[in-house]
């Protein structure tokens, strides 16, 4: 019966996404593993990202020396890993009731890219601003370069 309003229904279509009417997801309806697209510090601090970039590095080397086509099943590999146990990919709705967030899910394509881009890109887990000498060095070497100049 599609008129079905049981909990268990309400469930099962909350988790179907039409291409032509997404469901729109709250922050409050997010899941702790859900992936957000998007940049910027609150998205790479939110936990399913972090857990992405977990199982992304566990697969980095092994990507950065397959073929073509190993890539592409690793790419699928790490996806269905990641969305275990549920977890989404979304982006933020702009433009809409700015009061509060909206999310969609995206497509499988940009999954994909999202997980094959942090596979190619430099592991995230590296990068510690505060212990990073190369945000300095230019600095630093302009300043080298101008100290003989006053001694003088």
């Amino acid at each position: 019966d599609d008129d079905d309003d049981a909990p268990e229904a309400q469930a099962a279509s909350a988790s179907r996404v039409s291409d032509d009417c997404p469901r729109i997801i709250t922050a409050s309806d997010r899941l702790p593993d859900d992936v957000l697209c998007g940049r910027g510090v609150p998205i790479q601090r939110n936990p399913g990202n972090q857990r992405m970039h977990r199982i992304v590095e566990s697969y980095r080397q092994q990507y950065k020396a397959a073929s073509r086509m190993e890539k592409a099943r690793l790419v699928h590999t790490v996806l269905r890993q990641i969305k275990e146990g549920g977890a989404r990919f979304l982006r933020r709705l702009e433009g809409r009731n700015s009061d509060k967030e909206q999310w969609v899910e995206v497509d499988r394509d940009v999954e994909y890219e999202k997980v094959s881009h942090a596979l190619r890109g430099p592991s995230i887990h590296k990068v510690d601003r505060q212990s990073t000498p190369d945000r300095a060095a230019p600095q630093d070497a302009a300043r080298r370069r101008l100290e003989p100049h006053e001694a003088t």
